[in-house]
């Protein structure tokens, strides 16, 4: 039985996997960053070596978009330096790490999905720390899998699922973006699909390390995400009154930080290395809100 570290396991993601990874027979060792704090070389280096683990999983992150324009330094550490030193600590015991990035990479507009090998151009500390994060794994040379995923919602933590489905619910009136496209991703989902990489990756001739993407279908602009949330907590009867939604542009919210106005991600090398499939996200709304 293979043993996997989770990193950030108290997230939403973390959580999810957790589940997911015993449910494929993994023995799953789950550090929050009370018990192991990634920015920190020396501990994490420590607590790798004394471990007899066959993977890590990195779940981690800083995901305040905003507040990371106010605290560099902070999203420097979590996303950058800290997969660095896991990744410096999986070389060292030969062990394979997955780190979960994202969409934001690819703040510039193309017209289509963004594909594994296309160029990344960011826009705010939050990108820019989660692509340095990237880049220095690579530099380590370890066995790695960085999966890049976007837009996450589920059952664990806040996300815009639950915002949305709580506003409609209290309030009725919801003012969203029309111009940011992207694919909603299950975070349960997410969670089995790295857990079929991750077995598939411990396989002896296994050797297809790399970039890979990882999104749900089909990709919409946030606005029609908003309207689809509620037409199917609507559908469940547990919206029972109407509800307003009013688009509105990124511009008119005066966020500190730019978000990408297409993120979509191609996923087509994880269908052909992995065979998984990009889940249908609209099978999973009923889970997160009830």
């Amino acid at each position: 039985m293979a043993r996997v570290l989770v990193t950030g396991a108290s997230g939403q993601l973390g959580q999810e996997l957790g589940i997911a990874l015993l449910n494929d027979g993994f023995e799953v060792i789950k550090a929050s960053h009370d018990l192991l704090d990634i920015t920190n070389d020396n501990q994490v280096s420590q607590v790798i070596e004394q471990l007899d683990i066959d993977a890590v999983i990195n779940a981690s992150a800083y995901t305040a978009v905003d507040a990371s324009e106010d605290n560099k330094v902070l999203a420097y550490a979590v996303n950058a330096q800290g997969p660095e030193n896991l990744a410096k600590a999986c070389l060292k015991k030969n062990i394979l790490l997955i780190h979960v990035s994202t969409d934001y990479v690819f703040g510039k507009n193309t017209g289509k999905p963004h594909s594994v090998d296309e160029e990344t151009f960011c826009e705010g500390v939050y990108a820019q720390t989660k692509l340095d994060g990237e880049e220095l794994i690579k530099a380590t040379k370890c066995k790695f899998l960085i999966v890049r995923t976007s837009w996450v919602f589920g059952r664990f933590g806040k996300n815009f699922v639950k915002a949305i489905f709580n506003k409609a619910k209290t309030d009725g009136n919801l003012k969203v973006v029309l111009d940011e496209l992207g694919n909603p991703t299950p975070a349960h989902a997410l969670a089995q699909a790295l857990s079929r990489m991750l077995k598939k990756s411990l396989s002896a001739d296994f050797n297809a390390y790399g970039i890979y993407h990882y999104a749900g279908s089909p990709a919409l602009n946030r606005f029609e995400f908003a309207k689809r949330i509620v037409e199917i907590s609507k559908e469940l009867n547990l919206i029972n009154s109407d509800v307003n939604i009013e688009p509105i542009k990124k511009a008119d919210l005066n966020l500190k930080a730019k978000r990408p106005d297409d993120s979509r991600l191609d996923c087509q090398k994880t269908k052909e290395v992995f065979d998984i499939d990009m889940p249908d996200w609209s099978l999973y709304i009923g889970k997160t809100v009830c």
